[in-house]
């Protein structure tokens, strides 16, 4: 019974993501919404099985899923915040100059994203610094060296 459900949100899901265009729905909302029955669905059998270590494994994977989503979520709220603020427009200002060739910003870019993957997490310099480059003037190539770090003139 387990096995059917978790093949049919699947098909669900996928049937989802194929008519996205028909239904309006986003292929990330029904991916997770069935990705979160079939964890469900999994987490109760779990508990109505015989074997502890299942629901001790569930118990562990579920703890690990809310800890990385509760960092991620804090990570975006202190981006958000900063943002909101104008932290982030006021430090471009006061340190960038008013024109800079791409090669000196690419290496402005990189030291801060340095110093402040140095007071926080990678992902959080990873949003702040997406935050910086983005409404910064730059062609598509110029802006996927930057989300890459290499750099070619």
């Amino acid at each position: 019974m387990p096995t059917l459900f978790l093949y049919t949100c699947a098909a669900m899901a996928f049937l989802c993501i194929l008519f996205e265009e028909q239904s309006k729905i986003s292929k990330a909302k029904s991916t997770l919404f069935f990705g979160c029955m079939a964890w469900i669905g999994m987490y109760i059998e779990a508990a109505q099985s015989e074997r502890p270590e299942i629901t001790a494994g569930f118990n562990s994977n579920i703890l690990e899923i809310a800890s990385l989503w509760l960092f991620l979520f804090s990570s975006m709220t202190f981006v958000a915040y900063i943002n909101r603020r104008g932290l982030i427009d006021a430090l471009m200002r006061s340190v960038l100059p008013a024109k800079m060739t791409v090669k000196n910003l690419f290496y402005s870019v990189t030291l801060f994203s340095f110093l402040f993957s140095l007071l926080c997490d990678n992902a959080t310099t990873a949003l702040v610094v997406s935050s910086i480059v983005v409404p910064l003037d730059l062609d598509k190539s110029q802006r996927i060296h930057f989300a890459t770090r290499s750099y070619s003139p």
